[in-house]
């Protein structure tokens, strides 16, 4: 009987070792998992937000404007048959960026204004390329068929002149191009910027300002009013 008393002792014994020894591991497993995770979370806090997912952002239209054209072109020749034509065409210019490769993004949070980031982005352009169909034509003189190709291939680049002068002039004189162009552009990267700084944690934005980096100091001036004759400008 003693002998049985003094083995269940000394098994309840070894079983309390065995469970304290347990407990010991456990505690020093969850100590040092505990310093990983606060390693981890000092760390993400030392990062800051990776703006190359701005990359997403890399040729978009931000404007569009369209423009009608008209002139009157007179053909050489015998004075009886001129051949004189109007011509009407229109065409949409499409202002935005286009990033180059490995651009750097910089948006920069202003300190007197939490929540506010200011962002510097490629220059403000016209993105599509002058293609003219023209939509009418008046005939105001009959022209026959070869003269009418030969004015047509005449007057051909000036009304690609004109609409290359309207698209670049419009860059220099209309206000509104440019701030519809930059809310447009704002409102596109916000959420793109927000990512970025909740994936380490740091609080979203509630407003980008974007700055093109061509945007005028002024913009002012009237546009260009051409000749109702289609050889001059």
């Amino acid at each position: 009987m003693n002998y049985a008393i003094g083995m269940a002792a000394a098994l309840a014994i070894g079983a309390g070792g065995v469970y304290f020894a347990m407990n010991s591991q456990i505690g020093e497993l969850r100590t040092d998992l505990d310093a990983v995770k606060q390693e981890l979370a000092d760390e993400k806090k030392k990062r800051t937000a990776a703006y190359g997912v701005l990359n997403k952002v890399n040729h978009i239209a931000l404007y569009t404007a369209k423009t009608p054209f008209n002139c009157k072109y007179q053909d050489g020749g015998f004075p009886t048959f001129k051949g004189v034509i109007r011509y009407f065409w229109d065409f949409e210019h499409a202002y935005g960026i286009e990033v180059p490769d490995n651009y750097v993004w910089n948006l920069v949070e202003d300190p007197a204004s939490p929540g506010v980031g200011t962002i510097t982005v490629p220059p403000l352009k016209q993105l599509r390329p002058t293609k003219i169909e023209f939509s009418k034509f008046d005939e105001l003189d009959f022209a026959g068929s070869k003269r009418f190709q030969r004015m047509y291939a005449d007057v051909l680049p000036i009304a690609r002149d004109r609409t290359d002068l309207v698209g670049d002039e419009r860059l220099k004189i209309d206000g509104t191009l440019w701030s519809r162009s930059e809310a447009a552009l704002a409102d596109l990267i916000l959420p793109l910027a927000n990512e970025a700084r909740t994936a380490v944690d740091e609080a979203p934005l509630t407003q980008v300002v974007v700055k093109f980096e061509n945007r005028p100091a002024s913009i002012s001036g009237v546009a260009t009013k051409f000749s109702d004759d289609c050889a001059i400008n």
